[in-house]
């Protein structure tokens, strides 16, 4: 049965490959620069978050009524601001983004031990559960040494999510491009 539930990837290895490559790379660079990273990484953050909050002010107008339309612009102001402060004060965001990011990390290395043990009867779920206890741990970690530590180990954090998310990912993609032509095999 858990084979089965990679059919719905068959057509989706090859992006599942080319991103962990990407992952590897991006990540193995953020551990070479780890302070340019978080500090990169809360810029991009804070560019989302204010595009978020400008197209929410453009289209506040579709909301109907005063109290809508007031909901609506003051949760986009408040989007666009933070976009704004994360993007002036990177150091600042960088040590909010930790405490957030710390809870990130024990939430999906939950799921991902989760998922890993639930599907060992698959190639690369060793793997997975690995992946599963670097993140909780590095969740645990980031809350240990924050504040004083979140401008360059967030970066460095991030740089290793990264890296075992794309090996993860690698894996999971020739696994399921394997099973994918084992099952043409078969069929013909």
């Amino acid at each position: 049965m858990v084979r089965e539930l990679l059919l719905p990837l068959r057509n989706s290895s090859g992006s599942m490959i080319g991103w962990g490559i990407f992952s590897i790379v991006l990540g193995t660079i953020g551990l070479f620069a780890p302070i340019a990273f978080s500090v990169g990484v809360t810029i991009f953050v804070g560019a989302m978050l204010l595009v978020s909050g400008a197209t929410g002010l453009a289209l506040f107008w579709k909301a109907q009524g005063w109290g809508a339309r007031t909901a609506a612009i003051i949760l986009a102001l408040l989007t666009a601001v933070t976009g704004l402060i994360l993007m002036f004060y990177p150091i600042f965001g960088a040590e909010t983004l930790t405490l957030f990011l710390a809870s990130y990390f024990v939430a999906v290395g939950l799921v991902k031990c989760w998922i890993a043990l639930s599907n060992t009867d698959t190639k690369g779920w060793g793997l997975m559960l690995f992946s599963a206890v670097v993140s909780f741990l590095l969740g645990i970690c980031l809350w240990w040494g924050w504040p004083q530590s979140a401008p360059w180990i967030f970066g460095i954090f991030v740089a290793i999510e990264l890296i075992f998310d794309g090996w993860a990912a690698l894996m999971m993609g020739f696994e399921v491009r394997a099973y994918t032509k084992n099952q043409g095999n078969q069929n013909n």
